[in-house]
C-alpha cells in the first residue's frame, strides 16, 4: 500500500479555511447592505426632486392647501434624506471592517499552507527517491 501524505496540523487549516469562508460571507452582506442602503439615498434624492417639481406644479394649478401638503412632504423627505446618508457611512465603515478581517483570515489560511508546502515537498521528494530506488532494483 502506497503511503500517504499526511498534514499533523490539517484540522487546524480545516478551521482557519472554515473561519476564511464565514468572513468572506459577512464581506458579502454587508457589501448587499451597502448597495441597499445607497439605493435607498438614491430613492430619497429622487423623491425630493420629485417633490419639488410636483410643489411647482401644484402651487401654479391648485390650491394653497395642497402647495402646504407638498411642503410638509418635501420637509419630511429633507429629513429622511441625512439619516440615509449616515446609515450609507455606517454601511461603508461596516464594510471595510469586513473587508479587513476578511484579509487577516486569508493572510492566515496562507500561512498554514505555507507551512504545508514544505514537508509535504519532502514527502514527495522522498516518495520519488522510493520509486527510483524500487525501479533500480528491478
Amino acid at each position: 500500500m502506497e503511503p500517504t501524505f499526511t498534514f499533523r496540523a490539517q484540522p487546524a487549516l480545516d478551521v482557519r479555511k472554515r473561519e476564511l469562508d464565514a468572513k468572506r460571507r459577512e464581506l458579502a452582506t454587508a457589501e448587499w447592505e451597502l448597495r441597499a442602503a445607497r439605493q435607498l439615498f438614491t430613492e430619497a434624492e429622487q423623491t425630493l426632486r420629485d417633490a419639488h417639481e410636483k410643489a411647482r406644479e401644484t402651487l401654479s394649478h391648485a390650491g394653497v392647501e395642497q402647495y402646504v401638503w407638498h411642503r410638509v412632504w418635501i420637509d419630511r423627505v429633507e429629513r429622511a434624506k441625512p439619516a440615509h446618508a449616515v446609515t450609507v457611512a455606517q454601511r461603508q465603515d461596516d464594510v471595510a471592517k469586513a473587508a479587513a478581517s476578511c484579509r487577516r483570515a486569508k493572510q492566515r489560511v496562507d500561512a498554514m499552507e505555507k507551512l504545508k508546502e514544505k514537508p509535504m515537498a519532502a514527502w514527495e521528494h522522498e516518495a520519488r527517491l522510493r520509486e527510483q530506488r524500487d525501479l533500480d532494483a528491478l
